[in-house]
């Protein structure tokens, strides 16, 4: 686990977004203004919603013989028609007549463009979303889309049934231009044979169980005639489904293959044989007798089983795990018509055989007469069954509607869809806040500055001697001296502490005071040193050897005619140039500006003055140059007894530090800590070490004398 020490702690995180606050400002205002901008200047998009209901249809066998099945649409057929040509075609001629100019039609590529069809998932209902700048336009959209598809498939569910009318018109009526006579017409010219028989041979003697053996030849003959019909019926519902399957690209297996798989083969002969023995008990038998209701039951039973094997089969055309669509079940439906009527032909068939075997040893006249009599009864049954189900089959025509209708219609939208400004102006909120934290904490990754004494001890490795706050550093402005009550006098003093502590082990005589550059306060902090140090009764010397720039002077508001300079060249004696400025505290400052500084500090001479003022003064503290670009503090370290580097609070660059403290370290000088310089406490939690560390000790007092 990292130590507490090493961690950047929640309060160090604050201290970090305060001192970047401009940053976060400016990024958080900006991000929301662009946000707020671009939604006001987004055109408004208005959406419409219109519902239409998908009923399910599950046709039966009861209903097949009467009329085509209903290619009833899914939801997924259903979206792929509600943005098909035809309809929107019809939507737009929909728009025109109900807009009354006040709007104008749009392309179908337009109209398609602003159209988005979807199923509601777990329901029935599809959803229809028109959106337009209009928002009369995208209501009218929306509900043009509905009535038209509604009207398509209303057109395709009365289709289907006038063809099945046409159907039954063509078998009773006839139809010349296909070559069909028609049932009527042949049950006609079958009595006017009967009447010209009658004529010609004069009355026949048929008894009663010949009339009876005509009459239930006829009524099978009639009942193969109408499997035949329904054959050809289920047939074209089988086509028109299997030819829509092949336009959706699905694989479908023909009839013929079917037919001559094993298993359903097999329950088709099994279906024709239960066929047989129920005509042969109901000859026998009637409806209700307990035989016969057994083998209409084994009927039905071998029907739903060709059924279900009919599904297995075509699931394994199309995926086991997918659920039939209504395609597929309406195939399902056909084929099994066509197969059941198919083994009740050849029952049927089968079962007529020996009957018409037992007519045809009439005597020649009774047996033409009998085969007129058959065939008329054959055609007046049939016709009569059929003129049933033309008569549904017109009403169905009459009533039939599609299996869609309009759940919900679309109403007038009040407000825009788009752009969603709540929504937006929220998330751009929300974002704001994320990118303002984010570039606050971006500044300052990339700020590599020395900001707070934790980052001098983590990201340089140096201990922190200590930290002195911002302060006025102007002509004479000594903070010890002048408001020795401060927060910066106080950080002086704890400074000192620091120093005395840090070398018990070693007596420190001299003192050097450096910075890594120029203008991070050096000459301020080695003078207020230097002052603590004379407060605390140790007689101190405070030497200016920045003979660069030489400030010490103007601290304590002195010239700088005699100094180091005079010193080391000889002219003067240490006596005459040091200035006592207070108690215990003497100045030597620069002197005359030399054009060869280096040289001197690296002289002998400067070695003996040292050591002259360690006899003479217990501390020597010593103002010089910044490391960087010149060798003067480089020089001194080498003969001081410690180093005290300082750094810039917010402008000081750890590279540069580092480079610096390399130097000095070449050189040969000990560097003693860091004093981390023109700290704004108010920037972070050091806040509270300053203003209530510092400023704890003369809290009272300073109320005292106000009550005073």
């Amino acid at each position: 686990m990292m130590e507490k020490s090493e961690q950047r702690e929640f309060r160090e995180y604050l201290a970090i977004f305060l001192n970047r606050l401009p940053v976060a400002l400016i990024t958080f205002g900006v991000v929301l203004g662009l946000v707020v901008l671009y939604t006001i200047t987004q055109p408004k998009i208005y959406k419409a919603s219109a519902k239409v209901r998908i009923l399910k249809e599950t046709p039966t066998l009861a209903t097949a013989p009467l009329s085509f099945y209903s290619l009833a649409p899914d939801l997924d057929t259903a979206v792929k028609l509600m943005t098909s040509h035809d309809v929107l075609d019809k939507a737009i001629k929909y728009i025109g007549r109900n807009s009354a100019g006040e709007v104008n039609n749009k392309t179908l590529g337009e109209m398609a463009s602003a159209i988005k069809v979807n199923a509601l998932s777990g329901t029935d209902i599809v959803q229809i979303d028109a959106t337009s700048p209009n928002p009369h336009r995208a209501m009218l959209m929306a509900n043009a889309l509905a009535n038209a598809f509604v009207e398509e498939v209303d057109n395709i569910a009365k289709r289907e049934s006038r063809e099945t009318r046409i159907f039954l018109e063509e078998q009773i009526y006839g139809n010349p231009k296909k070559g069909i006579k028609g049932m009527e017409k042949t049950l006609n010219e079958i009595e006017a044979k009967i009447r010209d028989f009658q004529k010609q041979e004069g009355f026949v003697d048929i008894d009663k169980e010949t009339s009876s053996l005509i009459d239930r030849v006829g009524n099978l003959r009639a009942e193969i005639e109408g499997c035949d019909i329904s054959i050809k019926m289920a047939q074209a519902r089988l086509d028109k489904v299997e030819n829509i399957l092949k336009q959706q690209g699905e694989w479908v297996v023909s009839g013929k293959t079917l037919a001559d798989t094993p298993s359903i083969s097999k329950l088709r002969d099994a279906i024709a044989d239960a066929e047989i023995k129920l005509l042969t008990l109901q000859e026998k038998y009637t409806e209700n007798n307990p035989e016969v209701l057994e083998a209409k039951k084994n009927l039905d039973n071998l029907k739903r089983e060709l059924e279900e094997r009919l599904k297995q089969r075509v699931r394994e055309e199309v995926g086991e795990n997918l659920t039939l669509n209504p395609l597929q079940s309406e195939r399902i439906s056909a084929q099994l018509e066509i197969f059941t009527n198919e083994a009740k032909k050849k029952a049927l068939e089968n079962y007529l055989q020996p009957l018409e075997a037992k007519l045809s040893t009439l005597p020649d006249k009774s047996l033409a007469y009998a085969r007129l009599q058959r065939e008329r009864q054959t055609l007046s049954t049939l016709y009569t069954d059929l003129l049933q189900r033309l008569q549904e089959a017109r009403v169905r025509e009459t009533t039939t509607r599609g299996n869609a209708y309009i759940a919900e219609t679309a109403t007038l939208p009040t407000s825009p869809a788009f752009p969603p400004r709540n929504l937006l102006i929220s998330t751009g909120f929300i974002l704001a806040i994320f990118l303002s934290v984010a570039a606050a904490l971006l500044a300052e990754y990339l700020d590599d500055t020395v900001k707070a004494p934790v980052d001098a001890e983590r990201d340089l490795g140096v201990a922190v001697l200590g930290a002195v706050p911002q302060f006025e550093a102007k002509e004479g402005n000594l903070p010890v001296l002048t408001q020795p009550r401060s927060s910066a006098a106080e950080a002086f003093r704890t400074l000192r502490a620091n120093i005395k502590f840090s070398q018990l082990d070693k007596p420190l005589k001299v003192l050097l005071v450096t910075s890594s550059i120029k203008g991070e306060g050096k000459t301020v902090v080695a003078s207020n040193l230097a002052l603590t140090f004379s407060t605390g009764g140790v007689r101190t010397l405070l030497i200016d050897c920045d003979m660069r720039h030489p400030e010490v002077h103007r601290l304590f508001g002195f010239e700088r005619d005699k100094g180091l300079t005079n010193v080391l060249v000889g002219e003067e004696k240490l006596e005459e140039c040091v200035r006592e400025v207070g108690e215990n505290l003497f100045v030597l400052p620069c002197g005359p500006v030399p054009p060869n500084p280096v040289e001197m500090l690296d002289s002998q001479k400067m070695r003996d003055l040292l050591s002259e003022c360690k006899e003479k003064f217990d501390m020597v503290v010593i103002d010089s140059p910044p490391i960087m670009g010149m060798a003067d503090a480089l020089v001194l370290s080498a003969i001081s007894d410690g180093v005290l580097m300082l750094a810039k609070s917010g402008s000081t660059r750890r590279g540069v530090f580092r480079q610096a403290m390399a130097s000095l370290e070449k050189a040969g000088g000990r560097l003693l800590g860091l004093v981390l310089n023109f700290l704004v406490p108010r920037r972070g939690y050091y806040y509270y070490y300053y203003y209530y560390y510092y400023g704890y000790g003369y809290g009272k007092e300073r109320k005292s004398k106000k009550k005073g």
